[in-house]
């Protein structure tokens, strides 16, 4: 269940447990309430319980002792109280875990903090302040208040800080001249990248770019269908866009039949997972560009009908 970045509201069903096959339920960036359904806790091939920045609240059950194959588990940004149970402890699998930005207190059990070293590389509680929410002596951070800065995926301390570097990482692949005034498209993807002020990793930063890019490329204010493209969620959300589920990269872009116009831009192959090309039936002009080999993981291309 992929659903994140969204405005769900209501609870996670209480007969989610039902969904016995269940690997990984996203979703976070929503605003969903209530407690986690003890039924939640025996869907024990669960390796991934996403549901951060939400409104849940309540505590969280022994009972999550049964998750023994969880692998990742991100709960930060939320109003969950009472303590951090021992019983956290029993998860082997447990590589991330995110608390922090809640109403816990206590104590980080010993138990816990065991696992860091082992499979347990990262976790987090709001551990900071004098004294702190919850005492942990094993987190590897301690919520916002680690940092002031404005975005810290690419240490930028300032929002001018932040919208030179994204600049520079992204004329890296478009190049030195990208911005200037008679290059309107790359500037509109730029600006709608500082706009909304996406802080992420640089691999990240350049997807939600080249993907902006390409709805200004192709004049995207003139196609049929626009659905979606440039809001506030994930770019894999717009569209047709297709991704990898697990590393969320693009896959398959495809929008067929959709009144592009425009011209394909050759950032496209800056896509690492990228495999299918398929914009056929539209009025897609100019040339197939020059690094198409760049795209070394193609499969498919699919242009006809256009006026290239």
């Amino acid at each position: 269940i992929d659903l994140d970045s969204n405005q769900i509201g209501g609870t996670i069903p209480d007969s989610i447990g039902d969904c016995s096959n269940l690997q990984t339920i996203d979703v976070d960036n929503n605003v969903m309430s209530g407690t986690i359904p003890a039924s939640l806790y025996s869907i024990q091939g669960l390796q991934s319980l996403d549901i951060d920045t939400n409104q849940f609240s309540g505590a969280i059950s022994a009972e999550i002792s049964s998750l023994t194959n969880l692998n990742f588990l991100s709960m930060h940004k939320n109003i969950f109280t009472g303590t951090i149970p021992t019983e956290i402890a029993n998860l082997g699998e447990l590589e991330i875990a995110y608390f922090d930005e809640n109403k816990f207190t206590g104590t980080m059990p010993a138990e816990v903090c065991a696992l860091v070293g082992n499979s347990l590389v990262t976790i987090t509680s709001d551990c900071s302040g004098t004294p702190p929410e919850v005492e942990c002596i094993c987190c590897t951070g301690c919520g916002p208040s680690d940092s002031n800065a404005f975005c810290d995926e690419i240490e930028a301390a300032t929002e001018l800080e932040y919208n030179d570097k994204i600049e520079a990482i992204f004329k890296g692949i478009s190049g030195d001249n990208a911005f200037d005034e008679n290059d309107s498209d790359r500037s509109a993807a730029l600006d709608f990248i500082r706009n909304e002020q996406f802080c992420a990793e640089e691999a990240a930063l350049v997807q939600r770019y080249i993907s902006a890019l390409f709805y200004f490329a192709t004049d995207g204010e003139n196609w049929t269908n626009s659905s979606n493209w440039l809001s506030s969620s994930h770019e894999c959300d717009w569209g047709t866009i297709d991704c990898n589920i697990e590393t969320q990269t693009i896959r398959v872009l495809s929008n067929d039949n959709n009144n592009l116009g425009g011209t394909i831009p050759f950032e496209v192959c800056f896509l690492p997972s990228l495999t299918i090309i398929d914009l056929d039936s539209n009025q897609i002009g100019g040339t197939i560009p020059d690094s198409i080999g760049d795209c070394s993981n193609l499969q498919t291309i699919d242009v006809d009908n256009n006026v290239m």
